[in-house]
């Protein structure tokens, strides 16, 4: 039973929510954040590292690129220039802390200060075995509360 619920809300993330949010500027070029891994609806066992390849591109100079995990920042990449890049792109390895489910979301900054977001890309994290030892987390997440729709896209213009 849990098996198929997990399978349920998996797909409805999948479907739900995509990888790539472009914002449309004056000429009609998108910037586009987009985060390539991992995949929305990716299941990993706890205890696991997860692989984050996100990257921004379009006309306008970035000059930081963020990796967000559960609104909490774990990667920051800056342009290799202080003018900033046309393209930028980050990747970290990342440890969920718990079990349940998981959001990522990458954020990119332009050289006049603004930025914009990539779409959230949920996943699962299945409570296993990790050295041996159960673990039990002291609450299972709010299920409902993660189905609850969640504002995505850019937010504003680099």
């Amino acid at each position: 039973m849990l098996l198929v619920v997990l399978l349920v809300v998996g797909f409805f993330f999948y479907t739900r929510y995509s990888t790539i949010a472009e914002v449309p500027i004056e000429e009609g070029v998108p910037i586009t954040i987009t985060i390539f891994e991992p995949s929305a609806g990716f299941e990993l066992a706890s205890g696991v590292p997860i692989f984050v390849q996100a990257e921004a591109t379009g006309p306008d100079q970035f000059v930081a690129l963020e990796i967000w995990a559960d609104d909490t920042i774990v990667g920051v990449q800056s342009a290799p220039s202080s003018t900033g890049v046309t393209a930028l792109s980050s990747q970290i390895t990342w440890m969920p802390p718990t079990p349940g489910i998981h959001n990522l979301r990458a954020r990119a900054f332009g050289l006049d200060g603004s930025s914009a977001e990539s779409d959230v890309v949920w996943f699962f994290v299945r409570n296993e075995y990790i050295d041996g030892e159960e673990f039990s987390p002291e609450s299972e997440p709010d299920i409902a509360a993660v189905l609850a729709p969640v504002g995505g896209g850019a937010s504003g213009r680099c």
